[in-house]
């Protein structure tokens, strides 16, 4: 039989003492816990009512679109990162729908001049714009500027896709070994179909000011200097989901002149505005398809709107 002995008055005082500290610190502990997640909380309403600011939407709204965003970037990544079947992947990309194939396959025919197609992190973007791309002739060169190295897997899945006529790996230019000066030169030594695209984020390369959402916003100048640098045109491109179908709207080419009483510097702008409008009209009515929509705040330089 086990005896359990008591504990002395005097030694229940000698350990309550001992665990006095803890019992502090573990009071201090769930205090800043509690001041934390209140933090993380308060936070998260500002950042929700700061989008609602810029998409002149109420909170609620705000909380759908973005957890819709969610979603979205979710099975975007999948499609490209992971294996997909070839039946899936072919069926898929085959349903693709753009308004003015007849225009763009006409351009291709007509136009036999290099030119950027232009496009943004908008729908389905990656299989979207090589959808177009496989429209183009097979002696024609193809190259996709890009700021990293794409998975063996995506190269996989776009040949299950578009077979012969799909992007290889060698088309791939990495940003950090591609300077403005190679781009020019590529593109005028041979009749090429370079894919760039005009709304990434600041820290990416420089931007210039151009309007969005009734504001002054920061966006990518890049494929409008390699455009006038190489006097090649721009073909701006935007996906989109429509309901359950890939869309994919492009508009007239922008031809790389500069305006007489415009220098360079203004060119870049205008022609980056032009760009950008045509992004902002789909933007407006699918923001959950945009890919960087939950940094949308870092793009507008002030929170006042445009008079």
């Amino acid at each position: 039989m086990n005896i359990v002995s008591i504990p002395k008055s005097e030694e229940l005082d000698i350990r309550e003492k001992q665990l006095a500290p803890l019992g502090k610190k573990l009071r201090i502990f769930f205090q800043l816990s509690k001041y934390f997640l209140s933090s993380i909380q308060s936070r998260k309403t500002d950042y929700v009512s700061l989008l609602g600011i810029f998409l002149r939407l109420p909170q609620a709204s705000v909380k759908e679109i973005l957890g819709k965003n969610q979603s979205y970037v979710k099975k975007l990544d999948a499609r490209r990162y992971r294996t997909q079947k070839s039946s899936f992947i072919g069926k898929y990309c085959k349903e693709f729908q753009c308004a003015r194939e007849a225009d763009y396959c006409d351009l291709v025919q007509r136009d036999q001049r290099s030119r950027i197609l232009c496009s943004f992190h908008m729908g389905d973007y990656i299989y979207g714009c090589n959808y177009l791309a496989s429209l183009e002739e097979g002696h024609r060169s193809k190259k996709v500027l890009s700021f990293g190295a794409a998975p063996e897997s995506y190269f996989d899945n776009l040949a299950k896709a578009f077979g012969n006529s799909s992007i290889k790996r060698s088309a791939e230019l990495l940003v950090e070994q591609t300077s403005v000066v190679d781009l020019t030169r590529l593109i005028r030594s041979e009749k090429t179909t370079l894919l760039m695209f005009c709304d990434l984020p600041a820290e990416y390369g420089e931007t210039v000011t151009v309007p969005f959402l009734g504001r002054r916003a920061r966006f990518s100048k890049g494929p409008a200097v390699v455009a006038l640098a190489s006097r090649t045109p721009l073909l701006p491109v935007v996906n989109f989901i429509d309901g359950q179908i890939n869309c994919i709207e492009i508009r007239p080419l922008i031809e790389p002149n500069i305006k007489p009483g415009e220098n360079f510097t203004q060119a870049v702008v205008r022609i980056t505005a032009e760009l950008v409008s045509t992004f902002e009209e789909i933007f407006k009515s699918y923001p959950e398809q945009w890919r960087y929509l939950t940094l949308l705040p870092d793009y507008f330089e002030a929170m006042t709107p445009e008079k």
